[in-house]
This record gives C-alpha cells, structure tokens and sequence, in this order.
C-alpha cells in the first residue's frame, strides 16, 4: 500500500492507516511438551527431569532411572572441576619461575619497571580468575541441579514407600 502511495504522490497520507500497512510480528509459539511414550517414566524436558508413576514398581523403576540421570550429571560435573583444575594448574605453572621485582632499582627506571611487570602479572592473574569463574558458575549449577535430583529421588521414594502393590 505504501509503494502505491508513493507512486502516486501521496506520501503523507493518513498516518494511522500507514501503521496498519505493515505486518505485524508474530512470534513463532514454543513447541508443546513432548508426549509421554509408551513405558516412559522419566523425561527431561528444559533442564527439568519430570516423572510419571501410578505404582509402586513403576516409582521404584523411575527412581532407577533418576539415579541413572545424576550419574550423567556427576560426570558432568567433574570434567567442569577437572577445567577449573587445569587453569588453576597453569596459573600456578607460569607463576613459579617468576623473577623478584626487588632488585630493579630504586630510581624512576625501576619504579617504571616494576610498575610494567605489575601490570602485566596482574592481567594475567584477572584472566586466570574470570576462566575460573566461568567455570566455577557452571559447576555451580551441576550442584543446583544434583541438589534437585536428589530431593526428586527422596520424593519417589517416599511414594514408593507408601504405596501398596
């Protein structure tokens, strides 16, 4: 309608119709949870671990299943730890043969010097903690997860534990 607009001369038409012209955004709807297969008892389904059971068997077999999952997350979790070990092991790798800045004079020169070889050591140590910190917020919500996992595990057994064949 715009282009017609212009091809006419009438730019300046009626603002509030120009307004109704364009489309409008449509954001595309998320996709609807995932149905239970047959015999499924546990899903994840955005980070979140659900289960369904009627029965005791079927709690004891989901329970089964939810330990298999913090196994999973276990393993996860210590390749994260076994990062943060590794930068940490470099850090310490590239400190130890360190030079004393105390030899460097006492004039402007050293000052300068050791100002510079401040500088640098401290840089190196910021990106070593911001590599870790990265890590260590990624661990950190392996335990927020596992945390979960383990309260999930202690409610189906308590259902379990209620139930009647």
């Amino acid at each position: 309608m715009k282009w017609l607009q212009k091809l006419r001369g009438e730019e300046h038409a009626n603002p509030v119709e120009d307004s109704y012209d364009e489309e409008p955004a449509v954001e595309p709807l998320p996709p609807p949870p995932a149905e239970w297969g047959p015999g499924q008892l546990v899903r994840e389904t955005d980070g979140r671990i659900e289960v369904r059971c009627e029965t005791r068997a079927e709690a004891k077999l989901a329970i089964r299943e939810v330990k298999l999952k913090k196994k999973e997350l276990q393993l996860a979790r210590r390749d994260v730890v076994q990062e943060i070990r590794a930068v940490r092991a470099d850090y310490r790798s590239s400190v130890a043969g360190r030079h004393s800045t105390v030899g460097l004079g006492r004039g402007t020169g050293g000052r300068l010097m050791r100002a510079g070889i401040q500088g640098k050591r401290r840089y190196e140590r910021m990106a070593a903690d911001n590599e870790v910190t990265e890590l260590e917020a990624r661990r950190n919500s392996f335990d927020d997860a596992l945390l979960e996992v383990d309260g999930l595990i202690l409610t189906l057994e308590n259902y379990a534990a209620g139930q009647e064949d």
